[in-house]
């Protein structure tokens, strides 16, 4: 048998003195090491050893590449920030390691005074996905959250073999592009992606059939000013020329070439020509979800030919004292008018198809005249010349042209419009004696109409007892339609499709 053992501990009075003082000892170090350990939200900024983290390679074959950012803590202060993630949340591309951590998002890290962590980020391409799944620009951001101030860093990666113009670090930046009044054929059979702002000056861009051209979009910094990035801007001398063909447009679009982006307008800024840029020309050509399709400024000059402008954020074309002619074109789901014309300028629209529909703009607006102070009490006036002709104009409001005559008929040089055979939606210019005097032959879209096939489906060929069949004018330079279906030159139908 085993017998447990009793013991007595007894302490001598010194002894005992001695265990007290270093309870008490040990005590007071143990609280000025929780002292010391006291972690708070940054009072400060942190500093990053880069502010973008950029895969530069175009990858041409299955392959993954890491790049490291190192966060810093400049403070005497411990600090805990409350997390690290990706701003695209579950739907990156990237995937993250926060020192020797992998994961999607990280909360509660620490950073000790004058101390640091390494964010260690990787991508994977596989350019021969579709360009739904690995698209050509694949952007993200980290977002570090501490405080009240979340700070970022931003992740650019390449995801397809393209011509990138002017190059792939261009994103927020305006560059100039020319070719001392040559010719530049982009005719590579890659797509071509523009990569911030573009002004394109004494150059004649030729665009040949088929070509896909992308624009990166977004919000940039623009040395303080914060702005729609991604735009063709055409100076007086540069020329935009494109030849596309019925079967193989020329298309100008956003490069979120995901099916959630298909239809989102306002993605990339658009085209824009300068004043007394002259001579530019837009077959077969498709431009989509930007801000605004094209605007052409002062004297500026432009012919748009069986083309589709849609899913724009602004107007489809708008035309500040310009001179723009579209023919057998088609513009839809316009965020404001489909077209606007101010101060003035010279506008020829033949066999167009404006439906303005989602909105309670009016699909044509036109005026000659700018202000010139913020009350516009004083104007400056410029002649309107403005001629619609077998047009089918029709939207979601009720009057679907509006304009304004800052002569008020009193000059009729300065106010110069005329509808041609034209379907037209309207309400108050019903009856009104100035607009029947300029619509010649107008048929007025009456409640219940069937004008498209279906429109809610974006098909705007004519309905089988659509109003705009066969009566329109036969013009012998407009003999097909959008679609190079024959007009019947006796009584071609409005718009810009011919009925079948």
């Amino acid at each position: 048998m085993h017998k447990i053992a009793n013991f007595n501990l007894t302490l001598s009075p010194i002894r005992g003195l001695f265990v007290a003082l270093l309870v008490v000892f040990t005590s007071l170090f143990y609280t000025s090491c929780l002292e010391e350990d006291v972690f708070s939200p940054p009072s400060q900024d942190l500093s990053f050893s880069v502010d973008t983290l950029r895969f530069d390679t175009v990858f041409t074959s299955l392959g993954s590449a890491t790049r490291s950012v190192r966060v810093i803590n400049n403070s005497s202060e411990n600090i805990s920030l409350a997390s690290i993630k990706f701003a695209s949340n579950d739907f990156s591309k990237f995937r993250m390691n926060v020192d020797g951590l992998p994961g999607e998002q990280f909360q509660n890290i620490e950073i000790r005074a004058n101390d640091s962590l390494y964010i260690f980020v990787e991508v994977t391409i596989d350019p021969d996905e579709p360009l739904s799944s690995s698209p050509f620009i694949i952007d993200d951001a980290i977002l570090i959250e501490g405080g009240s101030v979340t700070q970022r860093i931003v992740l650019e990666a390449w995801g397809q073999n393209a011509n990138y113009i002017p190059n792939r670090f261009n994103a927020g930046n305006l560059v100039r592009l020319t070719c001392n009044n040559e010719q530049l054929l982009w005719n590579d059979s890659k797509p071509y992606v523009i990569y911030g702002i573009l002004f394109i000056d004494s150059c004649n861009i030729v665009i040949p059939a088929g070509t896909q051209i992308y624009v990166h979009g977004g919000l940039a910094n623009f040395e303080g000013v914060i702005a729609n990035d991604g735009a063709l801007f055409f100076q007086k001398g540069g020329i935009l020329t494109t030849e596309g063909t019925q079967e193989n447009p020329v298309v100008f679009q956003g490069d979120r070439l995901e099916q959630s982006f298909s239809e989102v307008s306002g993605q990339w800024t658009g085209i824009r020509l300068l004043a007394n840029s002259k001579g530019h020309s837009l077959n077969h050509t498709i431009i989509k979800n930007s801000v605004i399709g094209v605007r052409a400024d002062s004297a500026a000059s432009i012919t748009i030919n069986k083309s589709q402008i849609y899913n724009t954020s602004n107007a489809a074309v708008i035309g500040i004292h310009a001179d723009i002619s579209i023919e057998n074109s088609l513009l839809y789901s316009n965020g404001s008018s489909s077209l606007f014309f101010g101060y003035g300028g010279n506008y020829d629209i033949v066999h167009t198809t404006l439906a303005n529909y989602g909105n309670q703009e009016s699909a044509v607006v036109m005026d000659n005249f700018q202000c010139l102070n913020s009350d516009c009490d004083a104007i400056d006036l410029n002649n309107l010349n403005a001629t619609f002709t077998n047009c089918i104009i029709s939207g979601s409001g009720d009057d679907e042209i509006l304009y304004i005559d800052a002569t008020q008929g009193d000059n009729p040089d300065a106010f110069n419009i005329k509808f041609n055979n034209c379907l037209v939606k309207i309400d108050e210019l019903e009856g009104d004696p100035l607009f029947e005097s300029v619509c010649q032959d107008c048929i007025p879209i009456m409640q219940g109409d069937s004008i498209f096939i279906e429109r809610f489906e974006d098909d705007y060929h004519l309905h089988p007892s659509s109003p705009a069949q066969n009566v329109g004018l036969y013009i012998s330079s407009v003999s097909d339609d959008l679609d190079n279906v024959i007009r019947d030159p006796n009584a071609p139908d409005l718009g810009c499709f011919e009925s079948i």
